[in-house]
């Protein structure tokens, strides 16, 4: 199933000791989805989330729609360890957002509409899988990905239509007649 949270003014905080179990039977079924939207706030969590799928199924996803995320480091830890993993869209209205660590997803997606999207050199993004998986960034502003980073949609085979893996990368976009700076 689905829970959705939203905040249309504030912000959104699974406080300590709550627990949100997203997660299928044992015996089988895909875990669910997890979807925030709080776009004139944030979105914490320092209580419990469950998403993992049964057997034979996929994890669950996230989908959040959030004002600002200057650091993604301790969301996508957070989402790694409730395992969901199969698929994170992840929306930043305002600001940049800078990843340093590791985000783990089947299918990632991260934008920026007002700001900059940074992969530092010790940032991560693994939508490895079966099959290979998705990245796509997409940023107002700059895109940076710096050297010693690592983006990677491996596959162990290719999907039904002869495919790997995809990467997408957006950057900059006409405001008042100018691009932007996109890197």
């Amino acid at each position: 199933g689905t829970s959705t949270l939203n905040a249309a003014a504030g912000n959104i905080l699974l406080a300590a000791g709550a627990s949100l179990d997203l997660s299928a039977p044992a015996a089988g079924g895909n875990g669910g989805t997890l979807a925030v939207a709080t776009p004139a706030g944030s979105f914490s969590t320092a209580g419990t989330i469950r998403g993992a799928g049964g057997l034979a199924g996929t994890n669950g996803s996230l989908s959040l729609d959030v004002l600002a995320l200057p650091a993604l480091d301790t969301l996508t830890a957070s989402l790694a360890g409730a395992d969901l993993t199969e698929s994170q869209t992840i929306r930043v209205r305002s600001g940049n957002v800078t990843l340093a660590g590791s985000a783990t997803a089947r299918n990632f997606e991260l934008s920026a509409d007002q700001g900059s999207i940074t992969v530092t050199g010790t940032g991560t993004i693994d939508a490895s899988g079966s099959t290979g998986g998705s990245i796509h960034l997409a940023a107002h502003g700059d895109l940076t990905v710096s050297g010693g980073s690592r983006l990677s949609v491996a596959g162990a085979d290719f999907n039904s239509a002869g495919q790997g893996g995809s990467i997408t990368l957006e950057s900059g976009t006409l405001l008042n007649g100018s691009a932007g700076s996109g890197t």
